[in-house]
């Protein structure tokens, strides 16, 4: 019985082990980007600023521009899907307006636009 038991803690030990150095191994191969929090920032477009650019917090507390991401006119309020695949955008123009894109690797990829009914939505 006592064989028994010290035969499962080092089953469940090893096991432990082998999880971890999984665990260790994916963050090292995890891209520049999967080392911290992406998140997106709508602009009011002007000279320097052409839509929505593309950040990540390092788990260091620096932040990375990973640079422009859509063009679109004044996006200035951003939402994430709830699964995580599309934003949205409400840009501040003359008679507003509403665009979805899908959320790619190195862009976002436009998908549609509606009007929100007005200016400043």
């Amino acid at each position: 019985m006592e064989k028994i038991f010290y035969s499962l803690i080092i089953i469940v030990l090893l096991f432990l082990i082998i999880v971890l150095i999984i665990k260790n191994n994916n963050k090292k191969n995890a891209p520049k980007e999967q080392n911290g929090n992406v998140f997106y920032l709508g602009t009011y477009t002007q000279k320097n600023s052409n839509g929505i650019y593309k950040y990540v917090l390092k788990d260091d507390g620096y932040i990375d521009s990973l640079g422009l991401v859509a063009k679109a006119e004044n996006p200035s309020y951003l939402a994430k899907s709830f699964d995580e695949k599309y934003i949205l955008a409400v840009s501040e123009i003359q008679d507003g307006e509403v665009k979805s894109f899908k959320i790619k690797d190195d862009s976002l990829e436009f998908v549609s636009e509606n009007s929100s009914g007005g200016a400043h939505p």
